[in-house]
């Protein structure tokens, strides 16, 4: 099954695109929205966006996620987790061995991130000037589609694959 997760800074756009999708899509596809920030603003909202990755992917596979991370890496608590964690279980770990009392910017975000890259491998396509971050982030960086589609191939082992690819927003522009 193929996988689309429509997201926007805008609510209404990001459920107009997935029902204008619905009209066009063939069977065996699921199309998933996410807009807006959770107070109903515009912006976006990094834990539902999480939330839908993880409800998306069933079984062990791939995500491509383009982006262009014009705000950077989101928080700086965030981005050092990933960065200087030895393995992904351990930041799972140390989230799990906190108290309730204990938490730390940024955790709800790192726990998502961190439960999706336990399952999955993670292919961001972005700025090449991006792909240092991305990296020591623990995820794969990919200078665009075709790219990140061979590389999760050869992860994968398979030239036949179900792809997910999630676009920042619906106002993506593809540059040759």
């Amino acid at each position: 099954m193929v996988s689309i997760l429509i997201v926007s800074h805008s609510k209404k756009i990001a459920d107009g695109t997935k029902e204008l999708a619905e009209q066009m899509k063939q069977k065996d596809v699921e199309i998933r929205a996410v807009g807006g920030t959770a107070e109903g603003e515009i912006g976006t909202d990094p834990d539902a966006i999480n939330a839908a990755l993880e409800e998306i992917n069933k079984e062990d596979g791939v995500i491509i996620i383009a982006a262009e991370c014009s705000d950077g890496h989101g928080g700086e608590e965030f981005y050092q987790t990933f960065r200087d964690a030895k393995s992904v279980q351990q930041i799972m770990d140390d989230i799990l061995a906190r108290g309730r009392k204990e938490t730390v910017p940024d955790q709800w975000e790192t726990q998502i991130l961190a439960r999706i890259m336990l399952k999955f491998k993670v292919i961001m396509i972005t700025d090449p000037a991006k792909q240092d971050m991305i990296e020591e982030m623990g995820m794969e960086w990919a200078e665009n589609l075709n790219c990140a589609v061979n590389k999760a191939k050869k992860m994968l082992g398979k030239t036949k694959t179900s792809i997910t690819a999630i676009p920042d927003g619906v106002s993506v522009i593809v540059r040759q």
